[in-house]
């Protein structure tokens, strides 16, 4: 996918339609393969005696009833964890704190001795500085704290011996990881509005 993403931007400048396309294309054979596995997941259904032994029936519908259950006990814990305080001071750090640099950095320059030729050198900020600033910050340290927060949900769980637990109810595998990611993305999309509200309105304040 790399590979392609790379070779696509030189290739497809002018049309991001075919770059977007070709990385769609690189995605394909991931796509079959969780079809296939959700797939061969739902054949092995439970019996009646099963389920009125308190095991779980397979069937689509009653996954999806399990999905929602996890992914809501995983926004819990974010919450008592502080996780998602966390996440949204850092954004909001990071989308207050984009236009404020935007905004004061040649002043920051001139004050200090020797660096006063550069700030002479930068254009008077703008409103799409600000802008570019704040996308330049999310890209890298959002991205960054998104990854460090969320690489030890599975393997944590699976240190303190937690996991055969879950499974054991049972709950489908595709549900364990699932239910994971959508509370991961629901709070990073959440703290995305929140840090962008923040850009926004110091924004208007400063420019």
């Amino acid at each position: 996918i790399d590979f392609i993403a790379v070779l696509g931007v030189e290739t497809f400048q002018e049309d991001l339609f075919l770059l977007f396309l070709a990385l769609t294309a690189a995605l394909i054979p991931g796509w079959i393969w969780a079809i296939r596995t959700i797939r061969k997941s739902s054949l092995h259904t439970s019996t009646p005696d099963q389920v009125k032994a308190g095991y779980l029936d397979s069937s689509p519908g009653s996954e999806l009833g399990v999905f929602w259950t996890a992914t809501w006990k995983e926004l819990r814990q974010l919450w008592r964890t502080k996780r998602i305080l966390v996440m949204g001071a850092v954004f909001l750090i990071f989308g207050m704190g984009s236009p404020l640099l935007a905004k004061f950095t040649p002043q920051m320059l001139s004050a200090i001795e020797g660096a006063e030729m550069f700030a002479d050198l930068i254009p008077e900020p703008t409103a799409g500085d600000a802008m570019v600033q704040y996308i330049k910050n999310l890209s890298q340290f959002g991205f960054i704290l998104a990854i460090l927060l969320a690489m030890g949900m599975v393997v944590g769980e699976k240190e303190h011996k937690t996991i055969p637990m879950i499974l054991s109810k049972p709950m489908p595998r595709w549900v364990f990881v699932a239910s994971k990611f959508s509370a991961q993305l629901l709070m990073y999309l959440v703290m995305f509005i929140l840090s962008s509200l923040g850009a926004y309105y110091y924004t208007i304040i400063l420019f």
